[in-house]
């Protein structure tokens, strides 16, 4: 019975205009719930970062740069791996390269063959830490 009663008071508490905007805002409230458990989610995934020794970065570099579709952002200390420097030819597909590496390990070593091809693709980007 007691509980009937603080039903009645609290409705009888609101105007029409105000029962009208509550239930209005009910209704929104209940669309965009249900518009945002619909919607795929555009947020780009966030970024991974892989660490060595303990991994096996050559490995997941070749990956990575295999199923990229669109651009491959890379900074290393020095860049020797010829798996990962192939792996990074991606002009029949199409995908932008921007590699950044250190400046001095770069001047102390003499690019490989496989780096100085990289480095002329169209589409690749090659910086260097000064």
């Amino acid at each position: 019975m007691f509980l009937g009663k603080t039903q009645t008071v609290f409705h009888n508490a609101l105007t029409d205009d105000e029962a009208a905007i509550l239930s209005r805002v009910h209704t929104y409230l209940a669309a965009a719930l249900l518009f945002a458990s619909i919607a795929p989610c555009s947020a780009e995934p966030a970024p991974v970062v892989h660490y060595a020794p303990t991994e096996n970065l050559e490995h997941i570099d070749v990956a990575l740069n295999d199923r990229a579709e669109r651009e491959i952002d890379m900074a290393a200390y020095v860049l020797t791996d010829w798996p990962v420097m192939q792996a990074l030819n991606t002009a029949d597909r199409g995908v932008k390269v921007r590699i950044y590496l250190d400046g001095a390990q770069l001047a102390k070593r003499d690019p490989s063959k496989v780096f100085n091809d990289l480095a002329d693709m169209p589409g690749v980007d090659r910086r260097a830490k000064q």
